[in-house]
């Protein structure tokens, strides 16, 4: 059975890339098996959005003795399609949920609003969130969001995207 995130980005023309990249500061001492990898993801459309590509950083576990999944040439595994999908629905939904606003978003969160730290993270998702939905489009973004509720709820219908 195709995982829904993988079919959705084929049918939106999604690509996915993930390049390893070097993270300072980090502990030199942390053992290479405990580390985890960080990616710089750039997630693109073939279609004629103003908004063709997006950027995140994607932090997977280091596994070096996995035998299974998609790994680049140091045997690390690597975001895959669905899970960065899922991610940035995920964050979406909550923005979506809350009614882009930061209040809600916090109490929601269980989050102080008095942080300058909780502010700067609502502010870079809702960012985010207006950038896939413009990448998207408003429709497209709808069913993403709409993808991630199902998943995360287990259930198969409900509201769209704003307010789901």
């Amino acid at each position: 059975m195709e995982d829904p995130f993988t079919r959705f980005a084929i049918e939106c023309g999604l690509s996915v890339s993930a390049e390893a990249v070097y993270y300072a500061p980090y502990d030199i001492a942390e053992s290479p098996w405990e580390a985890e990898q960080v990616y710089l993801v750039t997630v693109t459309t073939d279609s004629p959005t103003p908004a063709r590509a997006l950027q995140l950083v994607f932090t997977v576990a280091t596994d070096l003795d996995d035998d299974g999944g998609d790994t680049d040439d140091a045997g690390m595994s690597v975001p895959q399609v669905r899970d960065v999908l899922w991610w940035l629905a995920a964050d979406a939904w909550l923005i979506e949920h809350a009614s882009r606003d930061l209040h809600v978003w916090a109490a929601q969160q269980g989050l102080d609003t008095g942080s300058g730290a909780v502010r700067r993270r609502f502010d870079i998702l809702l960012r985010q969130a207006v950038r896939l939905a413009d990448m998207l489009g408003e429709t497209d973004y709808a069913r993403l969001v709409e993808l991630h509720r199902r998943e995360a709820t287990g259930r198969q219908s409900g509201s769209t995207a704003h307010g789901a």
